[in-house]
Order: structure tokens, then C-alpha cells, then sequence
């Protein structure tokens, strides 16, 4: 019995490889039956990943890339893998940088933004700790490029609820790297922000303008404030908005 236990037990582990292509055919007989079927891509992509089909999926990416150039998911699970995976960073540029041009002012356009700005972030944050290690004197490039994508990202996207949310992944992105370089990304992202929040609390001030932008842009101002000057910008523009003399301002200051 227990020669047959190891026998079973071997041949469950030989036949694992050949369950792993007979799934991934089947994928592929699904994904060229129902190629417009976007879930059955993603479907298929997360299979792969998950069994390590690294020379399949650069296939698959390209094949669903060319049936799908808008869906932005496709975009971001495609510059993830050559960035975590195989570790070509300007390969993942090029693939966002793409998507950016074709998914301009498309619903996942924030998505992409903060899926580059996160690789460009866990990037130079890996070639700081290889730095540090190798006691070589860090430099600047990776904060300047970080700065670089958050200036370009407030210039592309279009809607001041949009940046809002934007700037939220951003910051939350930054807080959970600490590190040389990360305090300077986060204060130059709230300085933007303070620049985004005092244009829209002057634009508020007209009775055409949607009060609800300028709101959000305060709170998320105020919410990631951390010293002084920025409680008291925080401050400044709820007053301005006071000033406005609209109920719903009133009662979020």
C-alpha cells in the first residue's frame, strides 16, 4: 500500500505539467472562439501568471492587446508583468506610455497613471536599497521622475474629481514607501495639490460652478497635510469657500 501511496502520489506530480497544458488549451480554444469576450482574456492572463507561462503570455498579451487597444486592465497587467517579472522597466514605459495615448480621457485613464507612477516608485526604491547596500552615493533621478509623472498626470487628466482621485493614489502610493527621496515626491504632490485647490476654491466662487470639486480637493488637502503650512492653507480655503455664502460649503466647513 504504501508503494502504491508514492506511486499515486508520483504520478499526480507527473501529470500536474500536462493538467497545466490541458487547462491552458482549453483557454486558448476559449479566447479564439469568444476573442471579444474581454473577462476570458483577463481570465486566461491570470491563469498564466498564476502557473508561470511566461513565454505564452507574451503572446497572449500582444493577441488580446490587438482585439482589446481600450481596455486599460489589459494595459496594466501587461506593463506589470514586464516590470515584476521580467524586469524591463522600459519595456513597461513604452506599454503605458501606449495605453496613454490610445485611453486618453477614458474612464480607466487615472488607473493608468497611478499603475506607472507605482512601478516608477517600487523601482527607484529598488535601485536605492541596491545603492545603500553597495554604499554608493544616492541620487535624484528617481524622486525627478516621479515628479516628472505626477506634473504630465495633472496636465492629462481632465475634471477636477478625477484629480482628486489621482492625487490620492499618488499620495497613498508615496506614504507606503519611506524612504530618500519619498518626503520630497509627497511634498511636491501636495504642493500641486495646493495649487489644484486654490484654482478650484477661485472658481467656486462663481454661482455656475459646482461646489463639490472644490470640496474634495480641500479634504484631500487636509487629509494628507503634515505640517504647519499646509493646516493653514487647509484653513485659508475653507474660509474662502465660507465666503462663497453656499449651504452645502457652509456645513463641509
Amino acid at each position: 500500500r504504501k508503494n502504491d501511496n508514492k506511486s499515486a502520489s508520483s504520478s499526480s506530480k507527473a501529470q500536474s505539467p500536462m493538467c497545466t497544458a490541458k487547462i491552458s488549451q482549453i483557454w486558448s480554444r476559449a479566447t479564439r472562439r469568444f476573442p471579444a469576450n474581454l473577462s476570458l482574456w483577463l481570465e486566461r492572463i491570470h491563469f498564466c501568471l498564476q502557473t508561470h507561462q511566461n513565454k505564452a503570455l507574451e503572446e497572449i498579451f500582444a493577441t488580446a492587446l490587438q482585439l482589446h487597444p481600450l481596455a486599460t486592465t489589459l494595459w496594466r497587467l501587461a506593463a506589470c508583468w514586464e516590470a515584476e517579472h521580467n524586469l524591463n522597466m522600459p519595456a513597461a514605459r513604452l506599454l503605458i506610455q501606449r495605453a496613454l495615448r490610445l485611453c486618453k480621457g477614458a474612464e480607466g485613464e487615472v488607473g493608468l497613471w497611478a499603475e506607472i507612477f507605482r512601478l516608477e516608485l517600487v523601482y527607484w526604491h529598488k535601485i536605492a536599497q541596491r545603492q545603500e547596500v553597495l554604499g554608493v552615493e544616492k541620487r535624484a533621478e528617481g524622486s525627478k521622475m516621479l515628479q516628472i509623472v505626477a506634473d504630465h498626470a495633472l496636465e492629462s487628466v481632465q475634471g477636477a474629481e478625477e484629480r482628486v482621485k489621482l492625487f490620492s493614489e499618488f499620495l497613498q502610493l508615496a506614504s507606503e514607501y519611506e524612504g530618500e527621496g519619498e518626503g520630497e515626491i509627497r511634498d511636491h504632490l501636495l504642493n500641486l495639490l495646493a495649487l489644484e485647490a486654490e484654482r478650484e476654491v477661485n472658481s467656486s466662487l462663481s454661482p455656475s460652478h459646482s461646489s463639490s470639486h472644490s470640496a474634495a480637493m480641500c479634504l484631500t488637502l487636509y487629509q494628507w497635510n503634515s505640517t504647519p503650512k499646509d493646516s493653514q492653507l487647509f484653513f485659508s480655503l475653507v474660509e474662502a469657500l465660507c465666503k462663497s455664502n453656499k449651504p452645502n460649503l457652509l456645513l463641509f466647513a
